[in-house]
């Protein structure tokens, strides 16, 4: 009984800890799409721009 407890005890905390890692890692992946998309808009407004002074 009380080592079934112990390890309950042991799981939760377990998935607290890997809790926050997940949020960090979807907040960076997210961070990452948007510099993505920013960076490619900035590039094909260049193209377009290039394009037009040719």
């Amino acid at each position: 009984m009380a080592q079934r407890d112990m390890d309950r005890k042991r799981e939760q905390e377990e998935k607290e800890r890997e809790a926050p890692g997940r949020k960090n890692r979807d907040q960076r992946e997210n961070s990452d799409r948007q510099r993505q998309h920013v960076g490619g808009s900035k590039s094909s407004a260049e193209q377009e721009r290039r394009q037009s002074t040719r």
